[in-house]
């Protein structure tokens, strides 16, 4: 083309709304990869390529710079004396900003790399518990959709550290769980005889009982209180509904 300057325009207008609206599944609606992809082959929306939407296809959309109108350069370089290529870091990238006609909004941009990074931090079990003690004492309740709205890491972590979120909340409150399964004996040994059994207790030699306390959970827009029971070997499970605020 010689000397002749060359213009990078705007692509179709249904393609540049389907990536805008990659970012605000991401952003607004807090969803993850896979289920941005799920949602958006589900309604039959094309990828940038035509094809269906991957977990890696949306990964890919919410970096790429040139959304942005920035052209990045020397993402990789060669390897000396070989043809294979590596990686540089970040750090030694060359960005033009404006070499193109942005669709992305910057805000929005770079507020879904500050959430990426947010989810890639590790933590360790005090800073999850705590953090999630924090989110309940100010709403009184926890949900997966409540703690990404915080800033917090998703409820799958917590389900792979602690086995469920509820787990997470009641190891937490380990205090207030066991003062309330000593109120619960109190009441019970005044009217049975009661002998602790592998956790569980046995009124008259006869029932086996199980005591469970629960926090309130969001689900959707309604709160509950989730229990789980029987534990194998007990006839009956005696729940406790406990709020942060509430003592009985």
């Amino acid at each position: 083309m010689g000397n002749e300057r060359v213009i990078f325009v705007p692509g179709d207008k249904e393609k540049i709304g389907n990536v805008n609206l990659s970012f605000s599944l991401y952003i607004d609606d807090l969803l993850g990869g896979g289920k941005i992809c799920k949602y958006l082959n589900g309604y039959g929306v094309p990828s940038p390529r035509g094809g269906k939407w991957s977990a890696g296809t949306i990964s890919a959309v919410l970096k790429r710079e040139t959304y942005i109108g920035t052209m990045v350069y020397n993402k990789t370089s060669k390897i000396t004396g070989t043809n294979k290529r590596r990686k540089n870091p970040e750090s030694e990238w060359v960005k033009c900003e404006g070499a193109f006609i942005p669709i992305v909004e910057k805000g929005a941009f770079f507020k879904a790399k500050k959430i990426r990074e947010e989810r890639r931090k590790t933590y360790s079990d005090e800073e999850l518990l705590s953090m999630l003690h924090d989110v309940y004492q100010k709403f009184g309740s926890v949900s997966s959709g409540l703690l990404l709205r915080c800033g917090l890491p998703r409820a799958e972590t917590y389900k792979k550290r602690f086995g469920s979120l509820e787990a997470a909340l009641l190891l937490f409150q380990k205090g207030v769980v066991e003062e309330a399964k000593e109120m619960a004996l109190d009441t019970l040994k005044r009217a049975y005889r009661v002998k602790e059994l592998n956790g569980s207790y046995l009124l008259e030699g006869k029932i086996q009982l199980g005591i469970k306390v629960s926090f309130p959970m969001l689900k959707g827009s309604a709160v509950c209180w989730i229990f789980d029971i029987k534990k194998e070997g007990d006839d009956f499970t005696l729940g406790f509904m406990r709020s942060m605020s509430a003592r009985t």
